[in-house]
C-alpha cells in the first residue's frame, strides 16, 4: 500500500482529494494536515510514503515549507499539486525538494499516476522542466569552478557535517546515516539543515553535487 499524507489548509479540498485517493486499491490516506506541526505529528506516528502538498499556504511561505518537509521527511516522496503552468512556477519547488509536480490543469488521473510514480522514485517532469534542471546543474558547476582551486566551500563544515555530507553523496536516508554514524535521526536532520545553509543550496541533491564539484576542484 502507498501511504499518503495530504497537506492542505483548506479542509474541504483535502477531504475531497482523500476520498479520491482512498478509492484506489493500492493507496491509503494516513491523514490530512493543515499546518506543519500537524504534519510532523502524523509523520512521527505513521509511515508516510508520499506527501501531497498544496502550495497555497497563507501562514507560511510555500517554498520554505516544501524545503522543511523535504528535509524532515527524507524517507518520503514529496509531490506538490496545484501549481500554475510555466517553469518559473515549477522549477523553484523542484529545487526546494519536490519529487513530483501536478499542475492546476492536470486531471485527477494524473494526480493518482504521479503519486504512484513518486512512490516508485520515477516521477517524471516535462522536457522543458528537465532542460531547465540541466541548466541549473550547469550553473552550479560554473559557480563552483569560479570559487577557485585554493578555496574549498566545504571548509566551513564541521567534521561531523562532512561525514553527513559524504553520506548524502551516497544517497543515504536520514535513518541510514544515523545508523552508520551512531547518532539520532533528529541529529542527522539538524546536520543536514546546517549543511544546506552553509553551502547555500536548497536540497540534499544539490549538496551532493557541491561535494562532487569541490572534489574536482581540489584534484
Amino acid at each position: 500500500m502507498i501511504r499518503v499524507l495530504i497537506f492542505n489548509e483548506m479542509r474541504l479540498l483535502a477531504n475531497i482529494i482523500a476520498s479520491l485517493l482512498d478509492d484506489e486499491e493500492d493507496i491509503v490516506v494516513v491523514g490530512c494536515s493543515h499546518s506543519f506541526d500537524e504534519a510532523m505529528d502524523l509523520m512521527q506516528n505513521n509511515q508516510i510514503d508520499v506527501i501531497l502538498l498544496s502550495p497555497k499556504i497563507r501562514k507560511e511561505n510555500a517554498l520554505k515549507l516544501t524545503k522543511k518537509l523535504a528535509e524532515a521527511a527524507s524517507d518520503s516522496n514529496l509531490v506538490v499539486y496545484g501549481l500554475p503552468e510555466g517553469e518559473d512556477h515549477i522549477l523553484p519547488f523542484i529545487e526546494a525538494g519536490a519529487d513530483g509536480i501536478v499542475k492546476t490543469r492536470d486531471s485527477a488521473d494524473k494526480l493518482i499516476r504521479t503519486v504512484r510514480l513518486a512512490h516508485q522514485g520515477k516521477a517524471k517532469f516535462s522536457p522543458e522542466i528537465t532542460r531547465s534542471l540541466i541548466e541549473r546543474i550547469s550553473q552550479l558547476s560554473s559557480n563552483a569552478r569560479s570559487v577557485g582551486s585554493n578555496t574549498i566551500p566545504t571548509d566551513d563544515l564541521t567534521d561531523r557535517e562532512l561525514e553527513v555530507l559524504e553520506c548524502l553523496g551516497k544517497n543515504m536516508s536520514n535513518k541510514e546515516i544515523a545508523e552508520k554514524l551512531f547518532i539520532e535521526v533528529g541529529t542527522v536532520k539538524n546536520h543536514v539543515h546546517h549543511i544546506l545553509e552553509k553551502l547555500d543550496v536548497n536540497t540534499r541533491g544539490e549538496a551532493s553535487e557541491y561535494l562532487m564539484f569541490t572534489r574536482n576542484l581540489a584534484s
